[in-house]
């Protein structure tokens, strides 16, 4: 009888513990629910700040891009000028190396072709000894 009394009492403090580390558990989870949400807004009014800086950006991007371009009559903006006065044309880097890169390439595939070749005839004096 003593060992089913000491049984019980071990069942009790056991679903004491329990209840306790529950509660403990709850807290901890209410409390990091908290932080997410917190989180949550606070991430939600970045996204909402850079989402109205880009579209403030955007919007002046095409103002300026409006401003730029001539207009039919022939006269063009003198922003438009001056950004052709200060800005030299880049050459087109195809039009100058184009050809040294093809005759490049073409002996880098004569020089594969011909290790090619040794190592095929090397694997074959190989498998003949």
């Amino acid at each position: 009888m003593n060992s089913l009394k000491r049984q019980a009492s071990k069942a009790e403090r056991f679903a004491a513990v329990r209840d306790e580390l529950r509660g403990r558990l709850r807290v901890v989870l209410a409390s990091r629910m908290a932080l997410m949400d917190s989180d949550q807004a606070r991430l939600g009014r970045e996204i909402a700040a850079l989402t109205e800086r880009i579209n403030a950006s955007s919007a002046e991007l095409r103002s300026r891009k409006a401003a730029s371009i001539p207009s039919p009559s022939g006269a063009t903006s003198w922003t438009a000028r001056a950004r052709r006065r200060r800005i030299a044309p880049i050459p087109r880097l195809s039009s100058w190396s184009g050809p040294r890169r093809g005759a490049r390439n073409t002996e880098r595939v004569a020089e594969l072709e011909t290790r090619i070749a040794a190592a095929g005839a090397e694997l074959e004096q190989t498998r003949t000894s």
